[in-house]
């Protein structure tokens, strides 16, 4: 397991520790995500987070953590992973843009563990989230291909994640964890693929593979349909890149003194952006 040390010690304190995984799979680099950059200096000092770029295959997972101290002083470290859908390398400060400028991006890769060279399993969104959330690459369990609307001739029931496959969600939270996803899900929309049956605790967002930035209706379907949260009633969107990053920032807030799994999973990039208001 890899440590970095706090920055306003020096010294390293597991406790406080928070790895943030982030994944661009466009070009299948781990790489920092554009307009996040409201969250980190909203987090509190006490779950101030460092880079880490990795992927995890979930069958390490019972073995990083059988080692672990149980006391509450070293408590296992939390971990936030944030999943960027086409983002290009080249597309931020710390990769060598000159035209995007992505300060606080730049810092965290600055002050962390940069992979420069890792790789994620597909190019497209939701094989390569089946890849990501399971620790398989997806092929091994017949997940090839994006999904789309049901054609005629496919059985709703095989079109998402399997269910025989373990989910990164499903280990954490065996392993006393609270585990929350902010976002796109892609990975089926019948009930039984649903993140609540995934390990996911906590779902606030939508199951398809695009939405809407600032419409959301209870009656409609498709890019404007309605914004799912089990926890609470979901305010209006106000623009949907913010409204995640806030709903991760308050997944922190409310479970900071437990360890827990935060996967934001944006969907900004994926096709062509709508601006908010305010730039």
């Amino acid at each position: 397991m890899i440590r970095t040390p706090i920055e306003d010690s020096g010294t390293c304190h597991p406790k406080w520790t928070t790895p943030i995984f982030i994944v661009d799979k466009a070009l299948g680099f781990l790489q920092p995500v554009p307009r996040l950059l409201h969250i980190v200096p909203f987090m509190p000092v006490s779950i101030r987070s460092f880079l880490l770029l990795l992927f995890l295959p979930s069958v390490f997972l019972p073995v990083a953590f059988a080692s672990e101290p149980t006391s509450r002083s070293l408590r296992p470290p939390n971990f936030i992973l944030i999943l960027a859908d086409d983002l290009g390398y080249g597309d931020l400060g710390v990769t060598g843009s000159k035209q995007i400028q992505t300060p606080r991006i730049d810092a965290l890769a600055a002050s962390g563990v940069r992979f420069t060279n890792a790789y994620v399993s597909s190019s497209v969104c939701a094989p390569s989230r089946a890849g990501l959330l399971t620790g398989k690459h997806q092929a091994s369990f017949g997940f090839r291909d994006n999904l789309a609307p049901v054609q005629p001739g496919h059985d709703p029931e095989f079109v998402g994640l399997p269910t025989n496959q373990p989910t990164l969600a499903k280990r954490l939270k065996a392993l006393g964890y609270s585990t929350g996803l902010v976002g796109k899900w892609h990975l089926g929309e019948l009930p039984k693929f649903s993140p609540l049956q995934r390990g996911f605790d906590e779902f606030w967002g939508f199951l398809g593979g695009a939405h809407d930035f600032f419409r959301a209706n209870a009656t409609d379907n498709a890019m404007t349909g309605p914004i799912l949260c089990n926890y609470k009633e979901p305010a209006p969107l106000t623009y949907l890149t913010d409204d995640q990053g806030n709903e991760c920032v308050d997944f922190i807030r409310r479970h900071k003194d437990q360890s827990f799994f935060c996967s934001l999973r944006l969907e900004l990039l994926i096709r062509r952006c709508k601006r908010s208001k305010k730039t």
